[in-house]
């Protein structure tokens, strides 16, 4: 018995090996969408996975992830002065009819001008005060999932400002 477990330790150990120093789809995402040389590394717990500041402290970007319909959906919610500039997706794996529709530039829009001290609401119709946030239709948890990411970064950013 002893005799078989060590190569399946074995054949562990080397994978895990493999896999050390390599980025994730969603890091190489982001280091094509900003220059991060030019910012400072934060630290962060989960669900926020990386985040950094410029050095003159205008720009925050900030990579949060929550449950999508399928898989994790990693997003980058980029502030400027402590209001969201702009949301991108990094990494999804959703549907590709209805769940697509999170990385369209209609959706991520609706995240725009959202302060850090804001609690954001998922709507399904019309959107009536700031912080809601109309679903993409057929895509309810893709789209909440989106919104959860975009509002762990918006926490992120109200304790971090808080902090400071």
């Amino acid at each position: 018995m002893k005799m078989r477990l060590v190569p399946v330790l074995i054949l562990c150990l080397l994978l895990v090996a493999c896999m050390e120093g390599q980025t994730m789809p969603w890091e190489r995402e982001l280091a094509q969408m900003a220059d991060l040389e030019k910012y400072q590394l934060l630290s962060v717990e989960e669900p926020i996975l990386v985040a950094y500041r410029s050095q003159d402290g205008s720009e925050t970007l900030c990579v949060s992830r929550a449950a999508g319909y399928k898989e994790d959906v990693v997003v980058l919610t980029w502030f400027q002065d402590g209001t969201v500039e702009q949301v991108r997706i990094l990494q999804e794996e959703e549907t590709e009819d209805y769940g697509g529709y999170i990385q369209e530039e209609w959706f991520l829009s609706r995240f725009q001008g959202i302060s850090a001290d804001m609690e954001l609401r998922m709507v399904k119709m019309a959107k009536k005060v700031e912080n809601e946030v109309v679903a993409v239709t057929g895509a309810t948890v893709s789209s909440q999932a989106v919104m959860q990411a975009v509002q762990e970064a918006l926490d992120y950013m109200d304790g971090y400002k808080e902090g400071s």
